[in-house]
């Protein structure tokens, strides 16, 4: 798989160099509110993807130290989503300072004799499992049989669309260069720091309304009359 970090972030997947600047409160955006909001039904909004391995693949233990040394390299799969005070603003990502690699990771095995159809028919029932909302949001799973090895990756679509799913696939299972690694964990905001950045965020906002009504305007002239 041949996905750089330009895909990852087209797809909204965002590295920490892009989105966990030093100082900077990393909120979540109008496109994972959406996904919130719409992530009420029996169906989680979860995605997936697969890795299958030739011959017998490598082991549940060498699959725990392949993803110890990888996730850090994407420093959104070491944090969770946290609602803020009121007034404070939209959701924040923090990282999430119990972390542990352990308990993203679970081994099952693959029903004999082996055949695609019963690991995709595990894939869609783990793609059904609900997340716990107050740690990162995803799983993955080392599925072992006789000369079988695959691995399944979970993740909730507001941590990554599809692509950013293939893409964050791929950080963990290709070797090459990665994103370095930062200070883990790195504290939360204070309150008072999360209502200066939501009053800020509001009054650039209201900076920015007699421009954006204006783009309005034209956008509905040249819709109506065909003329810019």
């Amino acid at each position: 798989m041949d996905i750089d970090r330009q895909s990852l972030r087209a797809s909204g997947f965002r590295w920490h160099a892009d989105s966990s600047r030093r100082g900077r409160i990393d909120r979540a955006g109008p496109a994972d509110l959406t996904v919130l909001a719409a992530d009420h039904a029996s169906v989680p909004m979860n995605l997936g993807a697969i890795l299958i391995f030739d011959g017998a693949g490598p082991t549940p233990a060498e699959v725990r130290a392949l993803l110890r040394e990888r996730v850090p390299h994407v420093p959104r799969l070491r944090q969770a989503l946290r609602r803020t005070p009121f007034g404070c603003g939209r959701p924040i990502w923090v990282d999430d300072p119990t972390f542990s690699v352990d308990r993203h990771l679970t081994h099952l095995r693959w029903p004999q004799p082996g055949t695609r159809r019963a690991l995709f028919d595990i894939a869609a029932d783990l793609l059904c499992r609900p997340f716990a909302p107050d740690l990162p949001l995803w799983q993955a799973y080392s599925v072992t049989g006789t000369g079988h090895a695959a691995l399944v990756v979970v993740l909730h679509h507001v941590l990554a669309d599809g692509l950013g799913s293939l893409a964050v696939l791929t950080a963990l299972a290709d070797e090459g260069n990665h994103a370095a690694v930062a200070r883990f964990p790195r504290p939360a905001p204070s309150i008072r720091g999360l209502a200066v950045d939501a009053t800020l965020a509001k009054l650039r906002a209201i900076g920015s309304l007699a421009a954006d009504l204006r783009r309005g305007c034209a956008g509905l002239r040249e819709l109506t009359f065909g003329v810019p």
